[in-house]
């Protein structure tokens, strides 16, 4: 959604929240108005980039209204991304791409959940340079040197557009092109394409994923272990009884492992493969975890006092362990949460604590206790 931010010390209007296409010319006037119809009427050319960003416009009076992301976009070395707190629970989100290129959802204004969403949306398509965290004073800053070089938002194909030599320019060079005929949306997709490829070449072997990727939600993880413990898991298999039992997460897919020891039966008919001849192990996937919802962090003293809390409820144990780094501004610390039934029978949302990921579920048969692990991530100091 288009926004207006004010910074201060700047007399002129910076838009944000545009949506950014990469072009392979900057269209002629009635391309951009055809464009402008799905996109919003307001326009942004970057014409060294080839990219247009369109918004919709808002209603109040500006003074000479500037493109935010087009402003500060090569200020750093591509790729590149930023967070700058702009309010209270209100932030701006850039996200530069290779060739200095701002991707198309790379240009948002919202609460945390809105921005942390679409940076574990990014992580899969870049491996990131340089990642920025800033205040809305960082982006005054920022701009302090722009005078001429100000990319101007101005109406698709109308009004202070049509005065504009850089417009003309871009129509003379269609004409002389060809461009006219060709598809918009096409030529959109072509360049984002060219860019993933080119970035995934280059950064294949140092892309890091987002510490959480890999371990689902309390509730998603319980639903999955729960689904196989109740519909698929025996307690006895031809004179072998289940003695542990493991439900974890590991690339992105749950595992079952199961221990076995004889009673009764034959080594011929032990389940999985034979330890000797008294125990056997086994191990199945029990399928891919879902797309996780962004996560919300807590601060460390928060989370812990939450997480503690969540377990004392029941009367059961939480242990924590000590904090560190897990990625830039985020920490994890390890959970194991002793419980002396299966953890689904105490409902979904028991256990749940903002930033808590699971890394498995296990059980002693013997012992009568079961295990939830993972880990508690918190924002970093």
């Amino acid at each position: 959604m288009t926004a207006v931010i004010d910074l201060p010390g700047h007399k002129r209007a910076f838009i944000a929240g545009l949506t950014w296409i990469s072009l392979g010319e900057i269209p002629p006037r009635d391309r951009m108005r055809e464009l402008a119809r799905r996109y919003g009427s307001w326009t942004a050319v970057r014409n060294d980039a080839r990219q247009v960003g369109f918004g919709e416009p808002v209603a109040a009076k500006l003074s000479r209204p500037v493109a935010l992301a087009a402003a500060i976009a090569t200020e750093r070395e591509s790729p590149w991304r930023g967070t700058y707190r702009i309010g209270p629970d209100r932030w701006w989100y850039l996200a530069v791409g290779r060739d200095g290129l701002i991707l198309p959802d790379g240009d948002i204004v919202g609460g945390s959940g809105v921005i942390r969403e679409a940076m574990e949306r990014h992580s899969t398509i870049e491996s990131w340079s340089g990642e920025v965290e800033g205040t809305i004073d960082d982006l005054a800053s920022a701009v302090a040197g722009l005078n001429g070089a100000a990319i101007p938002v101005r109406p698709a194909g109308g009004g202070p557009l049509r005065k504009s030599p850089l417009v003309w320019v871009a129509l003379v060079a269609a004409g002389l092109t060809g461009v006219a005929g060709y598809e918009l949306v096409q030529a959109h997709r072509a360049a984002q394409a060219r860019m993933r490829a080119l970035a995934a070449m280059k950064a294949a072997k140092r892309r890091v994923p987002l510490p959480w990727v890999a371990q689902p939600p309390l509730g998603q993880a319980l639903e999955q272990c729960k689904a196989y413990w109740t519909g698929r898991q025996d307690l006895v298999r031809r004179g072998w009884i289940l003695d542990s039992w493991d439900c974890s997460f590991e690339s992105g897919r749950a595992r079952i492992k199961t221990s076995w020891r004889r009673a009764g039966g034959i080594a011929l008919d032990a389940p999985g493969n034979t330890v000797d001849g008294e125990h056997s192990v086994a191990s199945e996937d029990a399928g891919p975890l879902a797309p996780a919802p962004a996560i919300a962090l807590l601060g460390d003293e928060q989370a812990r006092r939450a997480m503690w809390s969540a377990a004392q409820r029941w009367g059961v144990a939480a242990a924590i362990g000590k904090q560190s780094t897990a990625a830039p501004g985020v920490d994890r610390s390890a959970v194991e949460i002793d419980l002396p039934m299966a953890p689904w029978f105490y409902g979904a949302g028991a256990f749940r604590v903002d930033g808590f990921r699971v890394q498995g579920v296990h059980t002693r048969l013997a012992k009568s206790r079961w295990i939830v692990d993972g880990t508690l991530f918190t924002k970093g100091h």
